[in-house]
């Protein structure tokens, strides 16, 4: 059996021309005023947004075809999330939006050249063909490069802009093997004591669970605790820049540890034959895994 496995790449928008950054821009204004009025009909299904409204959004924006689709998309995603949430009496106000590109609307390129050796060709508005602007990426460029050797595929790269700089956040897709009959389930149960606490149940001896593996993040904890102490620190300063500036590091420390600690569970998920692993819901999981 095979399961999709998707994860996020970001890079950075390296030194972009102006004048195509002036091009972007506008496309950037005309998709979120297009992602707004799509907000007007308070949609909630793709297909019918599309039947209601495509027609008059041609008309109305001056956005490639799959961008209108783009922000028909988002809209009805962020319509859908609201309706999850909302309170009696409120409404949904988008203040800002990224722009996403699916799979028609850009490229990712290699080339030989100074400023770096991707380049992304989006499709903006226009008769200039693609605009390509230079990106480069940090420690996960590896699976980037997987992406050339169809190890993953990219499905859409949104743009986002943060402090003034321009960020491409790259979903990556690919297929992975799922066992059709697994021989072990993997019990994670994330606590306040400890991060993870995991657990192995065998097909043939369900009533006997294998020893348990335990991760205490303390690191993770650890972190958190420095960077309080120093975020009071900068409060008491009155240094709102050096605060924000600190909660992205912390963030990206602490997505480092995460991913670090997510490797060792799927080790220990691993000396196991066919093994799935399952998250939080783990009550009564050995007497279903018995009777199935």
């Amino acid at each position: 059996m095979q399961s999709i496995v998707q994860l996020t790449v970001i890079g950075k928008v390296f030194k972009p021309n102006k004048g195509k950054l002036l091009n972007f821009n506008r496309d950037l204004d005309q998709y979120i005023d297009c992602v707004r009025w799509y907000l007007s009909f308070k949609p909630t299904s793709k297909k019918k947004l599309h039947k209601d409204a495509s027609h008059k959004a041609k008309q109305r924006f001056e956005l490639k075809t799959a961008l209108l689709q783009s922000a028909r998309d988002k809209a009805v995603e962020s319509y859908t999330s609201f309706r999850k949430v909302k309170k009696k009496g409120s409404h949904l106000h988008l203040r800002k939006c990224c722009i996403r590109f699916d799979a028609r609307a850009f490229k990712l390129v290699k080339a030989d050249k100074e400023i770096s050796s991707y380049w992304l060709h989006l499709s903006l508005s226009g008769s200039y063909g693609r605009t390509a602007f230079p990106i480069i990426f940090g420690k996960r460029k590896e699976l980037i490069e997987e992406t050339f050797h169809g190890e993953y595929s990219i499905k859409s790269v949104e743009l986002k802009k943060k402090e003034g700089k321009w960020y491409a956040h790259f979903t990556l897709s690919r297929e992975v093997a799922v066992p059709n009959s697994p021989q072990a389930v993997i019990g994670i149960d994330p606590g306040e004591k400890n991060f993870a606490v995991a657990v192995g149940i065998q097909k043939d001896s369900p009533s006997k669970p294998r020893k348990g593996g335990f991760w205490k993040g303390a690191e993770i904890k650890a972190l958190k605790g420095k960077y309080h102490h120093i975020r009071r620190s900068l409060g008491r300063k009155k240094r709102p820049h050096e605060i924000k500036k600190l909660k992205e590091k912390l963030s990206r420390k602490t997505d480092q540890l995460l991913h670090q600690l997510a490797n060792e569970i799927v080790d220990y998920a691993n000396q196991f034959e066919k093994p799935i692993i399952v998250l939080e819901e783990l009550t009564h999981i050995r007497k279903q895994f018995q009777k199935n």
